[in-house]
C-alpha cells in the first residue's frame, strides 16, 4: 500500500522488483534487523531472485535504466543486492556468515533466476557459502550428478568462498520428470544419496554437503526403509 511502483503482479502473484534500487534496499534492511536483533549464525539466500524471464517482468525499471542487455542488467541488480547483504551483515559482525544456494545449473541461474554464481564463486564480497542445489541423480541426461559437481567444484576459485553441495533426498522412490532417460533412476536404485555423499567427501575442493530436505529425510512418505538405511550410511560416511 505505501509503495506500490515497487511491486509487480505476475501469474497472479506479487512481487518486488529487484531492479529497484529502493526494493534492494529494503532487502538488505531485512536482513541487517535480522543480524541486529537476533542470535543467528548468518544469513541464507535461496534461489529466487526474478520469478520469470519474461522481459514485461522488469519492463519499467529496465527502460528507466538505460541500459540495452535485460540479462546484464538483471544480473547487476542481483549481484548489487547480493553484495550490499554481505558487506552490511560484516558491518555487524564480520564472523556471521552469508550463504547462497542457487540452482545447479549454470544455465537456470543466468537464464532463468540471473544469479551471477561465476562472479560469486570467483570474487570475494557476496558470500561466504555456496550450495548450489545439485538434486540430480547419477543418469540425469541434462545434468548428471557427478559431472554437475564436478563442475562447480571447478567454478569455486575464491579462497574465501566455501563450497557445500547440496543434494536431495525428496526424489527417493519417485520417477524424476525431468531427467530424460534418467527418469526412472530414483525408483530402480534406493542408495543414491549415500553415493552422493561418498562421492562428495572424495572432492578435496569441496567443503562439506546439504540435504534437502528433512522431512524426506528423516520423515519420508515414500522410499521409507531406504531412506533409513541410508540415513545410517550418510552417519557413518560423514563420522570417517
Amino acid at each position: 500500500k505505501q509503495h506500490p511502483e515497487w511491486v509487480v503482479k505476475y501469474n497472479d502473484n506479487y512481487y518486488f522488483d529487484p531492479g529497484i534500487p529502493a526494493v534492494q534496499q529494503l532487502v538488505v534492511d531485512g536482513a541487517a534487523e535480522i543480524v541486529k536483533n537476533y542470535d543467528v549464525d548468518g544469513i541464507h539466500l535461496d534461489d529466487y531472485f526474478y520469478p520469470t524471464a519474461d522481459a514485461a517482468f522488469d519492463a519499467a525499471a529496465f527502460g528507466a535504466s538505460g541500459e540495452s542487455d535485460l540479462t546484464q542488467f538483471r544480473l547487476a541488480q542481483t549481484n548489487a543486492m547480493v553484495q550490499q547483504i554481505y558487506q552490511t551483515v560484516k558491518s555487524v559482525n564480520p564472523a556471521l556468515q552469508v550463504s547462497i544456494s542457487p540452482q545447479g545449473t549454470m544455465h537456470g541461474n543466468y537464464e532463468s533466476q540471473f544469479s551471477d554464481v561465476r562472479r560469486w564463486a570467483a570474487e570475494a564480497g557476496y558470500c561466504d557459502v555456496l550450495i548450489p542445489q545439485v538434486y540430480f541423480g547419477f543418469e540425469n541426461e541434462v545434468a548428471p550428478f557427478a559431472e554437475t559437481t564436478a563442475m562447480w567444484a571447478e567454478t569455486v576459485t575464491c579462497p574465501a568462498v566455501s563450497l557445500v553441495v547440496g543434494i536431495g533426498t525428496h526424489k527417493m522412490g519417485r520417477e524424476d520428470t525431468w531427467a530424460g532417460s534418467g527418469s526412472q533412476e530414483w525408483l530402480e536404485h534406493s542408495d543414491i544419496p549415500a553415493r552422493q555423499v561418498e562421492l562428495i567427501l572424495s572432492m578435496a575442493q569441496v567443503h562439506g554437503v546439504a540435504i534437502y530436505d528433512y522431512a524426506t529425510t528423516f520423515q519420508p512418505e515414500t522410499a521409507v526403509e531406504a531412506m533409513q538405511q541410508q540415513v545410517e550410511e550418510i552417519q557413518e560416511l560423514l563420522r570417517r
